[in-house]
């Protein structure tokens, strides 16, 4: 016979945490919390490297592997102030009306990606360094549609951290 996972047979705590309960903050880059949609956590990883002996192989970690992009959706609002934001930033990296590429010091930010419990207090956060947008989407018009314009920014992330 299977047990019971009932509330009172695991002390009634038992909870999990849901994919809505998160926010981001990106310092120096003032994209209203309304206006995020959604904001992946991070993967981690290394490299594998395979040592070959005799008859044999071992496997070891290599390099850091440690984020992928990071795609960050926003909704796109009548007052511009999200779209401001990211195209500020993005025009830190590189600036299509001169050409100029920006420095790094310039256009990096550090971030932080917290996630929380449904009564609103944190639980898990992510320190992200070395942030900035790699790429920037605006979105595309429909005319069968009433939906939101949604901006995508891939976000290049040097490393991140849980707290």
């Amino acid at each position: 016979m299977g047990t019971s996972i009932a509330p009172d047979a695991i002390g009634g705590e038992f909870d999990v945490l849901r994919k809505c309960n998160f926010k981001l903050l990106i310092s120096k880059v003032e994209i209203p919390a309304l206006d995020i949609i959604s904001a992946p956590y991070p993967k981690l990883g290394v490299t594998e490297l395979e040592i070959h002996y005799q008859n044999s192989k071992v496997k070891l970690a290599g390099k850091a592997d440690v984020v992928q992009d990071f795609p960050l959706k926003v909704r796109d609002r009548l007052d511009k102030s999200s779209r401001k934001a990211i195209s500020d930033w993005f025009k830190s990296v590189y600036d299509p009306s001169t050409g100029v590429i920006g420095k790094p010091s310039v256009y990096k930010k550090d971030g932080t990606l917290v996630m929380m419990n449904p009564q609103g207090e944190d639980v898990a956060t992510w320190k992200l360094h070395g942030v900035w947008p790699k790429k920037v989407e605006y979105g595309d018009g429909d005319v069968s549609s009433a939906d939101p314009v949604e901006i995508t920014v891939d976000l290049s992330v040097d490393y991140c951290v849980l707290q």
